[in-house]
């Protein structure tokens, strides 16, 4: 099976419940504005993490089931990233939409705000300075490492941010999260075992999902949904939320 293949079998099938799903409930400009832009946020976040990975060698794809690269990437994996922002956010809308939660009374730019977001700044730059020397003294929390380093700081940020919207809807974020997380870590399994990318075992801890994904794969599934769900209802405006 080639990525491509991949995408058709078991991305796309999931866009086309949700599209015409969340067409149906009322999906608006608005909302694909939003979309839109955390599209591009996502593209430029997640693209030099991803083939930062693929140059330290944690990950990578073989040539014959890929059709090209673009920057040490495939373009199926640009895709990758297109295809599970939709899909977590038309399912984060269906829930929002279900819910009609109103926002917490409080601002979300006030002093306390900076300070905790001076100090996350401070921490991650503290953090990540003493434990650069992982990749070579520790190569198999490579990959953990890797992840934790680039995701936890954002998801942390959209709380101190933004958690006056996020609470009053936190299942639009967990049920997102926990939806389209086990469904890609499923499908995953599947592509691991097909041969559509590999994942070098001096960095990875070892611990597998069905004997053959890394829970570090697992993770990223569940942190990238999270942030994208976070993302999309922070995001939104206000007279979309309900």
């Amino acid at each position: 099976m080639t990525y491509s293949r991949f995408h058709v079998v078991f991305n796309l099938p999931v866009l086309l419940l949700l599209l015409p799903l969340a067409w149906w409930l009322g999906w608006t400009s608005a909302h694909t504005i939003t979309l839109a832009a955390l599209l591009g946020i996502v593209m430029i976040v997640t693209s030099p993490w991803d083939a930062i990975a693929v140059r330290y060698g944690i990950w990578d794809f073989p040539d014959d089931r890929i059709w090209r690269r673009i920057n040490a990437l495939p373009v199926e994996e640009y895709a990758f990233f297109c295809i599970q922002t939709t899909q977590v956010a038309l399912l984060t809308f269906v829930i929002v939409h279900l819910g009609g939660w109103h926002s917490i009374d409080a601002s979300i730019t006030d002093l306390r705000t900076a300070i905790a977001l001076s100090i996350l700044l401070i921490g991650w730059i503290v953090i990540a300075w003493r434990t650069r020397r992982i990749p070579t003294t520790r190569p198999h929390l490579h990959y953990a490492w890797h992840l934790f380093l680039w995701f936890a700081p954002v998801i942390v940020l959209q709380w101190i941010v933004g958690w006056p919207v996020l609470i009053p809807r936190w299942p639009a974020v967990v049920i997102p999260t926990l939806v389209m997380g086990t469904y890609l870590t499923l499908a995953d399994v599947k592509a691991v075992r097909e041969g559509i990318w590999f994942f070098d075992a001096r960095r990875i801890t070892g611990l597998r999902v069905a004997s053959i994904l890394p829970w570090e794969e697992m993770a990223f599934f569940y942190c990238t949904s999270l942030v994208v769900a976070q993302s999309f209802v922070i995001l939104l405006p206000e007279s979309a939320r309900s």
